[in-house]
């Protein structure tokens, strides 16, 4: 398996990922194990656990309710290794009823380094069901490796 780092260097973060992994618009996933980021604003004055209530709302809302199941998330958050506060969520989701059930995992973390915009990155790592003991750890990695810089 060969690691590379991926990043936006516009939004300063870099994430590691391997090839059988597939970035994607968080719409498709095509069976693959796959890796998206999304980054959305923070309304004003909006807390972290406020930000994650709004983002859950709104997935389920945009989701077709009978393709995703059992949301659960932490809105007290979480701990990085890098000190830096997070929120966990869990999901099944099933894009299609062609495609298998993924077991989806979601962390939200609130930007630290752009005081004129207040914003926060969703990084979504899934993988189907099936497959949870060959991807799981290999999510967990990809999921903790994320970083933001100056």
């Amino acid at each position: 398996m060969v690691w590379q780092e991926c990043g936006d260097s516009s939004l300063k973060y870099n994430i590691q990922c391997n090839g059988e992994w597939r970035q994607t618009d968080g719409r498709v996933a095509g069976g693959s194990p796959f890796l998206h980021i999304t980054i959305e604003d923070f309304e004003s004055g909006e807390t972290t656990a406020a930000f994650f209530d709004r983002h859950r709302g709104e997935l389920i809302s945009s989701l077709r309710i009978d393709r995703v199941f059992e949301i659960r998330g932490n809105a007290r958050g979480e701990t990085a290794p890098d000190g830096r506060n997070y929120i966990h969520m869990e999901y099944l989701w099933q894009p299609s009823q062609n495609d298998c059930l993924y077991q989806v995992v979601e962390h939200t973390f609130r930007s630290r380094y752009y005081p004129d915009r207040d914003y926060g990155f969703i990084i979504t790592a899934g993988v189907c069901e099936e497959y949870e003991a060959r991807y799981g750890e290999q999510r967990t990695q990809i999921l903790g490796s994320f970083k933001e810089y100056e």
